[in-house]
């Protein structure tokens, strides 16, 4: 007959709940909050900026007014209730040369959360979108 010997258990086998705790905390949790809040202002920006760039490059084209198309871009900024002076356009391009090619160039700015501790500091991180509306070739020009 075979006897199956017990092993006897370990007394000091607690483990090192507090230790775990705070490393899960500290690398797991807090870096995916801070993803999490950061990440709907991070895409609202990117897409405001893609609209205002395709809406302007598009009035701009039709209308062939800086003007008007800055003011496009004025009233996106406007109705996503951002501050004064946060999206910034320019354009190249010239809307009344046939088949040609206006584009669109919006910056905006994304606020981020300021980690000193990790030597990140910046309060912003620039983003800029492009759009190209094309010109029609045999559209009236007058």
């Amino acid at each position: 007959m075979i006897r199956l010997r017990r092993t006897q258990r370990v007394q000091n086998e607690k483990g090192f709940a507090t230790v775990e705790f705070v490393a899960g905390v500290g690398f797991l949790i807090l870096p995916t909050m801070l993803l999490v809040t950061v990440f709907p202002t991070w895409w609202e920006r990117v897409s405001m900026a893609r609209v205002a760039s395709r809406e302007a490059a598009r009035t701009y084209v039709l209308t062939q007014s800086q003007q008007q198309a800055t003011d496009i871009v004025k009233t996106i900024e406007g109705n996503y209730k951002m501050p004064d002076r946060t999206m910034d356009v320019t354009f190249s391009g010239n809307p009344k040369a046939r088949g040609t090619k206006v584009e669109a160039i919006v910056t905006t700015q994304i606020p981020i959360v300021n980690i000193p501790i990790l030597g990140f500091d910046k309060n912003v991180i620039t983003l800029t979108e492009r759009h190209a509306e094309p010109v029609d070739q045999y559209r009236s020009l007058s």
